[in-house]
């Protein structure tokens, strides 16, 4: 029996032969049949229920988990463990789970209503079977009903299942629902044909067989493999003694008509010993949804397949119409052969961590069942649905009413001040070299636009389709108008919520080509370099040099003057714009590039972009008929943000000249916060109100972007003095959050909950230690890092995050697991030091940033100026103290007041605490005025705490010089540079092993992991020393039972005459067993290292079994071989070891 098996009833079907039919006519057919055979697929998981039985030994292999729930309506898990459990939770995706604590009914609903749960634990069981079954009633299509019951018989305990057997069929006796039983029984139903090996009789297996069959029958339930299969000899468990055929399907007569098929698959992607088995019910003649032809796309097997692509790259195409003609042809006349793919760490890899430790995964395509318009009418077709969403979209999407001379008037004021050379550089032709840099530049993973092309494929192709993508781009420039092989865009439809079906609560996403992308893309960065010095200082998104971090501080600042200063009515407003990129009046988009005087050209390309597109909604895989996008920016072309950030310019600039804002330290006033279209305005008193919603009006006449009344939020110690018709918190403790991170003291210990729950649930042994660190820093601290520029986590739980970070990697050292790849660790960030150096950054810009948008800068220094001036006065001191002094020497007793003053902001506080903890050392003594002279001039020291005039060549530093991005970069790239290569002591001191050889080996080992992710870990750990704790606690060996004569590790690994045996069996080729030969060696090859590790895996797990063994006096010849042809099984189709 293979280990892919697939029955299906046979049906009758008329022959056709070669001597009735010409061979025209056979072409004809095959494409008849194929169109038939591919209709009927799409239509399958809207008329037919797929469940899937699997026995997952408690596997932690989220991404595997994922695809298996994916795949089918219905899953039925067994075995689960509490990790099981908890990845089961963290899966995004439409589930109801009935658990008990070892099996698992898992339905997913793809469509929705499609699948409802009336009832579900309704056996009366006692403590011990309780946690071995699990059951629903489920209604489909809101007709029939089903009973579906899952269970997981205890292993080798025969009287227990005979039990578990007697207790579900007595309930099951005067039921009238049908029943679909599945899952692993533990035990077979015919000696003959449900195993592989005739063994010896089981008198207690025997009678636990005969009480199944007699209840079965009672219960006129029927074998699911059996309705296909009658004789045939089959197993779906792989055990090392004997294979059986305990997962098994039981279904009640009735429903034999309604079984279309069975199938058996062994799963990759979940380590099991058992396979899979997968049965599908047909339960109606007329599909639930009408689903279409899935879009063209290019595959991966034509990527890498080389004769594909050099076709493409010899047809010499005359345009980019001529170049989609000839791939098409391609694609389908000529058959390229699929290239297996490696196992490298691809796309599904980072998925899988994504999932583990985000809890997110990529958005998957939305089946819709029904949909309601604006009015409530429902629609429950394809078709129908389609309907709605034009003209919800068309509405969306449609010019708004505008007048010309209403926009000129908004605009009138607003006068950008841009030089003539730096416009100059807008109206240069795009280039070969431009567009080949913005493409080495983009990912791989990007969706592919209408024509099927991603940019993986466009990248193979460059040398053809890059002199095609230069013209078409400098003829959108020179006419304004877009190819028709651009002007097509796909609109997908993704809901917000799963709580609602309404139109209005979907978020419409624009796929647009990724040629016209990579255009946009060049655009956007010749934008970019001439409006550097342009933008509103006080706006943060797609802007360079400066990040979403630098607001989160400004609000911060904000926020707490307007907290502490109770006696004013100061207000912030989070305005929320509705559908702010899809709203955008295409006429107030010309007249503010009009505005900025660009060249004629620019203003083509940016308008062709806009309003040159159609749209193709797609649902269902189904088209609508073409929209005119009439409003709005497409939010999958790069140029599109920068455009709506100029075209928000002149209303913070309006904003900015009608009101006071809220004064700070340093003679600051902020008026308005912006990140993109999250707008923050700060009003100093309640008669601010009016002025800014009459400002808000004008945009919306002049723009078509309006406010979201019941999405915008009033925050202010004085709410009831402020009439705007928003959502009011106070500001002490607004339930609420900023840039996702939380304002609230409650908010902020849910954050570290989750944090916390993501890390234990997301953590396992069956994940490489390499690919485990790598998920925690990119999903993990790097979030902890956001959350902290606000929340200013306690050095505590710090410390207690970094501990429960160390405890998933039990076994390995710190020193290790904080060391490299490439230097023979794992690479796991220190969060301690990670935090630290964050923190010192802000510091770090007090004394160096010169930049005019970083005015929270100079509102730091004049806070800390403040405080050490109150401390010197209530010291009584004879001089004020500069804040730089207070951070460049050794301050004594004020540098300690200064950290424990509650005054400052909390994450000022906590900056200052990083700042001394790292330079505690290297602070000079401070004694009088003098000393300063070395490092400033004197206009400068006397007005360096109110203005940014700082000496740029000025860096704090050991012995008064600093590499400067020692703080910019030190808790990233200069710090983890400085880790040196590993050296085992063990190992460098018996072989004499130096550094360099270390280095080498370490390095070959990383590439490796790269392709084999799974298979290396234990040559790994073994060449770090994780093994060489064995000590001397007997005087025989386990195994063999000879007496040591040399040190227990040698002897285990390579004199043993069992070690010995497995080398033979599974070690490499060409090399002898001695540590010498394998030990920090790296000249070996990739299928060495593989098996280098498989061997190490099988000593340690040869010596565990039979340690604990009952047989242990047994081990001969023959249980070996048996012992070893398992192990291989596990080791390479599980990696459980």
């Amino acid at each position: 029996m293979t280990t892919w098996m697939r029955t299906q009833k046979k049906r009758t079907q008329k022959k056709m032969t070669q001597k009735t039919t010409t061979k025209c006519q056979l072409m004809r057919f095959r494409k008849m049949k194929s169109m038939t055979f591919k209709k009927r697929m799409r239509m399958i998981n809207t008329n037919q229920l797929k469940i899937t039985s699997l026995n997952c030994e408690r596997t932690t292999n989220i991404n595997g988990l994922k695809q298996l729930i994916e795949n089918n309506d219905i899953t039925l898990l067994q075995d689960l463990g509490k990790t099981t459990r908890s990845l089961l939770d963290i899966i995004q995706l439409p589930l109801t789970i009935i658990y008990s604590k070892l099996t698992a009914i898992v339905i997913h609903h793809k469509i929705d209503d499609l699948i409802k749960v009336t009832n579900q634990h309704t056996f009366e069981l006692d403590p011990v079977a309780f946690p071995r079954v699990s059951d629903a009633v489920i209604r489909v299509n809101n007709k029939r009903k089903y009973h579906i019951i899952n269970v997981y018989y205890p292993p080798n305990k025969f009287d227990e299942q005979r039990q578990l057997i007697r207790m579900i069929y007595r309930q099951l006796k005067n039921k009238n629902t049908p029943i679909i039983m599945g899952g692993d029984f533990n035990h077979i139903l015919n000696p003959e044909i449900d195993r592989q090996f005739q063994v010896r009789h089981n008198y207690s297996e025997t009678r636990t067989t005969e009480k199944s069959l007699l209840r079965n029958t009672q219960l006129k339930l029927i074998d699911a493999y059996r309705c296909f299969e009658p004789q045939a000899i089959n197993f779906t468990n792989h055990n090392q003694l004997n294979n059986r055929r305990i997962d098994r399907f039981h279904l009640s007569e009735r429903l034999e008509k309604q079984l279309l098929s069975f199938h058996q698959k062994k799963d990759d992607a979940i380590r099991s010993t058992h396979e899979r088995i997968t049965i599908v019910l047909k339960f109606t003649n007329k599909p639930v949804i009408d689903m279409g032809k899935k879009r063209f796309m290019i595959k991966d097997y034509h990527i890498e397949n080389p004769t594909f692509i050099s076709n493409v790259l010899n047809s010499n195409p005359r345009d980019w119409t001529h170049l989609r003609q000839i791939i098409k042809r391609l694609t389908k006349k000529k058959r390229f052969p699929k290239v297996p793919r490696s196992t490298t760490l691809t796309a599904d890899t980072f998925d899988d961590l994504r999932i583990r430790y985000n809890g997110k995964s990529k958005p998957k395509k939305h089946i819709f069942q029904t949909i309601r318009d604006v009015h409530g009418r429902k629609a429950s077709n394809t078709k129908e649905i389609l309907d709605i969403a034009h003209g919800y979209l068309s509405n969306l999407f449609n010019k708004s009413p505008h007048n010309r001379q209403q926009i000129t008037s908004y605009l009138e004021d607003f006068t950008p001040n841009i030089s003539p050379e730096q416009i100059a550089t807008l109206d240069q032709p795009i280039t070969l070299d431009e567009l080949t840099k913005e493409l080495k530049a983009k990912s791989n993973l990007s969706a592919p636009g209408e024509d099927g092309y991603g940019f993986r494929f466009i990248k193979s192709i460059w040398e053809t389709c890059g002199p095609l993508l230069v013209n078409m781009g400098n003829h959108i420039r020179s006419t304004g108008n877009l190819p028709p092989d651009f002007k097509l865009i796909l609109i997908t439809l993704i809901p917000k919520t799963t709580k609602s079906d309404y139109i209005s609560d979907t978020r419409p996403i624009s796929v647009i080509n990724v040629g016209l992308r990579l255009i946009s893309a060049v655009m956007n960065n010749k934008l970019q370099q001439i409006m550097e010095s342009h933008w509103d200082h006080d706006q943060h998104a797609f802007i360079k040099n400066r990040s979403i971090q630098d607001i989160v501080e400004k609000f911060a600042i904000t926020w707490e003057r307007v907290k502490r200063w109770t006696t004013y009515s100061f207000a912030m407003v989070l305005l929320d714009f509705s559908k702010a990129f899809d709203s955008l009046n295409h006429s107030y988009i010309h007249a503010v590039l009009m505005k900025y005087k660009f060249p004629q050209s620019f203003i083509n390309f940016c308008m062709a972009i806009t309003s040159g597109h159609i749209g193709n909604i797609r649902i269902n895989d189904k088209s609508s008929e073409p929209l005119r996008l009439l409003a709005g920016v497409r939010q999958g072309n790069p140029l599109s943000p920068t455009i709506f950030v100029l075209c928000l310019e002149p209303f913070l600039a309006k904003l900015k000249h009608s009101i006071v804002g809220i004064p700070l330290e340093a003679n600051i006033f902020v008026k308005v916060l912006a990140y993109a279209d999250d707008v923050t305005v700060c009003l100093n008193n309640p008669k601010e109100q009016h002025i800014l919603s009459n400002a808000l009006n004008q945009f919306a006449k002049a723009s078509g972007l309006e406010v979201n009344k019941n999405k915008t939020i009033l925050l202010s110690r004085k709410i009831g003095s402020y009439k705007l018709p928003f959502q009011k918190h106070h500001a002490d403790k607004p339930e609420i959050k900023y840039m996702g991170v939380p304002l609230s003291p409650k908010l902020k210990l849910t954050f570290l909950k989750n944090w916390t729950k993501n890390l234990h649930t997301a953590v396992n042994l069956d994940l490489p230690l390499q690919q485990r660190a790598l998920g925690i820093n990119t999903y993990l601290i790097s979030k902890l890092h956001y959350q902290d520029t606000l929340a200013s986590f306690k050095q505590s739980e710090i410390n207690k995050i970094a501990l429960q970070m160390n405890q998933c990697f039990r076994g390995v050292g710190e020193e290790n697991l904080l060391a490299l790849p490439n230097q023979g660790g794992f690479g796991l960030m220190d969060i301690r030091t990670q935090t630290t150096y964050n923190r010192c950054k802000i510091i770090y810009k007090m004394l160096t940033s010169t930049e005019p948008h970083n005015w929270h800068i100079q509102v730091y220094r004049a806070k800390l100026q403040h405080r050490i001036n109150y401390i010197q006065k209530r010291n009584k001191g004879s001089q004020i103290l500069p804040w730089y002094n207070a951070l460049v020497y050794d301050c004594g007793s004020l540098t300690e007041r200064l950290i424990k003053s509650r005054t400052l902001l909390p994450h000022l506080t906590a900056s200052l605490i990083a700042w001394f903890q790292i330079n505690k050392q290297h602070l000079l003594p401070y004694t009088n005025e003098s000393q300063l002279m070395e490092f400033f001039p004197q206009e400068t020291r006397l007005t360096l705490y109110t203005t940014t005039k700082i000496n740029p060549h000025f860096v704090p530093t050991l012995n008064g010089t600093v590499d400067m991005t020692y703080y910019n970069h030190g808790s990233k790239k200069h710090q983890l540079a400085l880790r040196k290569t590993l050296m085992p002591s063990t190992w460098s001191a018996t072989f004499n092993i130096l550094e360099e050889q270390w280095a080498l080996f370490f390095k070959q080992i990383n590439k490796v992991k790269q392709q084999h992710p799974h298979s290396i870990d234990h040559y790994h750990r073994f060449n770090l020393g994780h093994y060489t704790y064995y000590k001397l606690s007997q005087s025989n060996c386990d195994l063999c039972e000879q007496p040591y004569t040399t040190t227990p590790l040698e002897h285990r690994f390579c004199q043993c005459i069992w070690a010995k045996k497995t080398w033979q069996r599974l070690g490499p080729r060409n090399l002898s067993n001695h540590f010498s030969s394998y030990i920090a060696n790296p000249l070996l090859t990739t299928e060495q290292y593989l098996a280098l590790s498989c061997f190490i895996a099988a000593i340690t797990a040869l010596e565990i079994h039979w340690r604990y063994a009952h047989h242990r006096n047994t081990l001969d010849e023959s249980s070996f071989v048996r012992w070893v042809r398992g192990f291989k099984y596990h080791y390479y189709h599980t990696h459980r070891f």
